[in-house]
Parts: C-alpha cells; structure tokens; sequence
C-alpha cells in the first residue's frame, strides 16, 4: 500500500482530538440543588445534617420513580423532567397511605403537580418586608424575620382549602404551608426556603428542619428525588454502569469523541474519492516462466535453425572440460595436442577409450544428422561417466 502523508497526519490529528476531548470535556455545568455541591444552591449541607441526626439518605436514581414504603419522607424539588399524570398519582396515593412529602413548590411548569395536589408557587409582585410566623410551628425562630432574599414567590392555595399556611408576609400571602392528606403530611415549601447551603445559614430558616422532621422516624430513611431533578440519564456521571456499546457512545466524552472522528474521517474518504478498503486482486494472475522454460525454448529455437554445428561445438568443449580438469588441460588446445597431452598425464582410460575420445573430437567438427549428433552425445556422456 503506497504511503500517503496527508492521510496519515488528518488520522493523527483526529486520534489527538479523540484524546483531547474524552480528557479535557470541561466540567459538567453546575446543577442546582445537587446533593454533593458546595455552591450557594446545592444541598450538600442539608444532606450532612441529616446523616449526622441519624437519618439514612438516599436517592432514587435516574433510571426509575418508585417510592418504596419504608421511606418516612420524600423531598421532591423543582426538576429538569416534569412529573407525568401517573407518577403524580402514584405520589398522592404514597402520601395518603402515611407517608410525609415535603414539597418545593411546585411551580407552574408541574402541570400534573399542581393539578394533582392543587398548590402552586407563583412570583409575587411586592417586595417582601418580613415573613410572619402564621402557626406555632417553628418555636425556634423568630415570630417575624426578614429573608435575605427580596425577590421571593408565594403559594397559591386557592385550589388546597385544607392547607394551612405556616410562614406567610405580612399581608397574608403564604410562604410556606402544612396540610393532611389521608393519613400521611405534605409541606408546600417556596423556593426560598428550600434549604439550600445559603439558605440554611439564617437560623431562622435552619429551624424548619426539625419542623419537617416531627412526621419522620428517627432513625429512618429519607429519600430525594434525584430521578426528576436531574432528569433520566445514562450517562457515567450519573453512577449508571454503562453496559451496551451505544450507551457509551453517546453517554461519554470519549463516546462521542469517537463518532465525531469517525464522521470526520467518512467525510474525508467521501471527499478524497478514495475506496473504503484495499483494492481488490485480478481474478486471473499471471503465472511466472521457469527456468527450465527459458532452455527448452532455446533448445527448440537452435533445432528449428537447425544449428546442429553449435549444438556440436558445445559438446565438444564440455567432453574436453570433463577429460582435461583434473590434468590441468586447457579445453582451448588443438584436438591433436589436447589428445597428446591427456595420454601423456591420464592413466585412467584405456587404449580403446582413448581412440574413442579421438574419434568423437574428430566427428564432432564433421556435418553430421541429428541422429548422428544425438548418438555422440550419448557416448560423450558414458565417457564423461567413467571418468568419475
């Protein structure tokens, strides 16, 4: 295969893309209300205090909503995936069955919320002076305070009568809210007292906390609702064990790095007009000639020239090479002086063989038939053979 340097240095350089992009993705965009974060709206202190009280923290995962039935209370906050009108039933059925829901919001975007619990959390248009403690729920804090916050919502309760407001402004609109449902609790919560690690720095805020918690067995289970939060995911981040070849192509870094490449790389062939693979052989080869060819060929071309005087010749100084090697006798001499000299200096042939050899040198030089040519050469070669 001919070496080709652009197409080796574009592979190089998606290679080094692939690895740049599965190592240096960037940080994953901050979520709010994260379990583990430390920023001003993750829950990571919430999460500490309740472990540290004795309470077992779970989550639900991002890969089904179920409510199992020994978990005492339920946090649900305002999440990436909306609530279908079967999970909010299932929630509402869960609740009445004794079971304790704290609630941040809903807002308006929770359609199956709102409509299956009849609370929503809407903007106020006033700016909030102070929340008032409505119910003598929360002795810790102070009968009336003011939230860092400003810009704050309120809950509209028009469609719960049985809720009861807790924490309200001071022109009555609730901030944070109580009611039965069956034999369970649910707390309607703004998003300004969700708790978060900024929030629960005002002790007033902090002091709901144990306000939640009179519904829920210490020690118990308290679970968050992380498969709504975050949204179903199959990504690496979200601690599923990626398990098919397409999860982790499109749920990694490194996964879709490589089908980018691979894109990339298609698109360059495409364009380049080169083909997806070697080239194919021919289906009929050519067969190499052999050596012995080459002689039977020109064999045959000196017998059709009928080039028997050469044929003749190169027997002769073949026979003259056999007899004249181991004396030391040239092959060039006269066929008179060459017999003179090898019966001066070889013992091994007899009388007989010796007018032999005289008369093969002497006939060889003669026009002779091919017959004739052929019979000579035998004798050449019985020769040769006792010479050995």
């Amino acid at each position: 295969m001919r070496f080709n340097k652009q197409l080796t240095l574009s592979l190089a350089l998606l290679l080094l893309l692939v690895v740049f992009a599965g190592l240096f993705s960037g940080p994953s965009p901050t979520q709010a209300y994260d379990l583990d974060a430390n920023n001003t709206g993750g829950l990571r202190a919430l999460r500490l205090w309740l472990e540290k009280m004795d309470y077992t923290v779970e989550r639900m995962g991002n890969r089904n909503f179920a409510l199992p039935d020994d978990v005492s209370l339920l946090f649900v906050y305002p999440n990436l995936a909306p609530f279908t009108r079967e999970e909010a039933t299932l929630l509402h059925e869960w609740v009445r069955n004794g079971h304790t829901l704290v609630m941040i919001g809903p807002t308006e975007r929770e359609v199956a919320l709102v409509d299956t619990f009849g609370v929503a959390s809407t903007a106020n248009d006033q700016f909030l002076q102070a929340s008032v403690q409505q119910q003598p729920l929360l002795p810790a804090s102070a009968p009336s305070f003011r939230p860092s916050n400003p810009n704050f919502s309120v809950l509209d309760l028009a469609k719960a009568p049985d809720a009861v407001a807790v924490l309200a402004t001071e022109d009555k609109k609730p901030l944070i809210a109580v009611r039965q449902l069956g034999r369970g609790t649910i707390w309607h919560l703004t998003e300004d007292f969700a708790l978060t690690n900024e929030q629960l720095r005002d002790k007033n805020v902090a002091a709901l906390v144990p306000a939640l918690l009179r519904t829920a067995v210490a020690p118990g289970k308290l679970l968050f609702d992380t498969y709504h939060l975050y949204g179903p995911d199959l990504s690496e981040e979200s601690g599923h064990k990626i398990t098919t070849l397409q999860e982790w192509l499109y749920g990694t870094p490194f996964g879709r790095a490589t089908l980018f490449a691979l894109g990339t790389i298609l698109l360059y062939l495409v364009l380049q007009g080169r083909r997806l693979g070697p080239a194919l052989p021919a289906q009929n080869t050519t067969r190499r000639r052999e050596a012995a060819e080459y002689v039977a060929a020109m064999a045959a071309l000196y017998r059709r020239a009928q080039q028997r005087e050469a044929v003749a010749q190169h027997h002769k100084r073949r026979l003259k090479l056999g007899l004249g090697r181991s004396a030391h006798i040239s092959p060039d001499l006269a066929d008179t002086e060459f017999i003179q000299r090898f019966q001066a200096t070889n013992q091994q042939l007899r009388g007989d063989e010796v007018q032999t050899v005289e008369e093969l040198l002497r006939n060889l030089d003669k026009q002779t038939n091919e017959g004739a040519l052929v019979q000579m050469v035998a004798k050449i070669d019985e020769v040769l053979a006792k010479k050995k």
